[in-house]
């Protein structure tokens, strides 16, 4: 990931098991699909990673929103209001840990997906992260929804 900063990963495996998606995404990848799926499923996830998008398998996308949602996990210690994330940013953050595309963001916030960019640019900043799966991870890891 140093030397090829813009390089896209989508992991495809046959782990569905939580915490290989989670080493998976600290490795470096913006993706994670199972081997399982549809080949036009698997297509369309390597066109949304070139996108900018964070695909995943919905089976792994519904396991970590369970997992967000109070999993038995050890809480971290970075508290939410340290990085000053606006109300309206840590609603797109959840979004994008749903898994959701910019589209589906934008309609769902009835905004434009420039704004979502925008707002994504800025959690980038706030939480010092290069990634959408680096700041879904930080907010996964510290239990912030």
């Amino acid at each position: 990931m140093e030397r090829y900063p813009d390089i896209k990963i989508v992991m495809l495996s046959v782990f569905d098991q939580e915490e290989h998606l989670f080493a998976a995404l600290q490795a470096g990848a913006i993706g994670y699909l199972l081997k399982g799926e549809r080949p036009a499923e698997i297509e369309n996830a390597l066109y949304a990673a070139l996108d900018g998008r964070m695909p995943m398998s919905p089976a792994l996308a519904r396991q970590t929103l369970a997992f967000m949602r109070g999993a038995d996990r050890a809480v971290g210690t970075e508290k939410l209001e340290t990085f000053k994330l606006s109300k309206r940013e840590v609603e797109l953050l959840q979004h994008l840990a749903e898994a959701k595309t910019y589209q589906e963001i934008a309609d769902a916030l009835f905004i434009s997906t420039k704004t979502v960019r925008n707002h994504v640019h800025s959690i980038y900043k706030k939480l010092q992260v290069q990634s959408k799966a680096e700041a879904v991870q930080k907010a996964l890891k510290n239990r912030w929804f």
